[in-house]
């Protein structure tokens, strides 16, 4: 069997790795599922406004808040802290 004390073949880390692992990935979905639909999502609005509503404005407010929401999605994912490291001093750097 395994010799650590909580009883996981990882070497100690258990159920709370695995889930700021989830976290993270959760957080880099988010991130990378943002980054990929802002072109779509705001040309989708600029059609649809332009076309029923004759003006571009809500293209424009749409795509100020898609910037906001990706800004704040990459903040997220550069400051969230790797489990693996003890001190906390070294982020995680990879999209792994």
């Amino acid at each position: 069997m395994s010799d650590n004390p909580k009883g996981s073949p990882r070497g100690g880390f258990g159920d709370e790795h695995e889930k700021d692992w989830r976290e993270y990935k959760r957080i880099r979905n988010t991130f990378s599922l943002v980054f990929v639909t802002y072109v779509p999502v705001c040309f989708g609005v600029a059609v649809v406004s332009g076309k029923f509503l004759g003006t571009l404005t809500p293209a424009f407010v749409v795509a100020g808040l898609w910037m906001v929401l990706f800004a704040f999605n990459g903040l997220r994912l550069s400051t969230w802290r790797c489990p693996s490291v003890e001190n906390g001093s070294r982020r995680h750097r990879g999209t792994t």
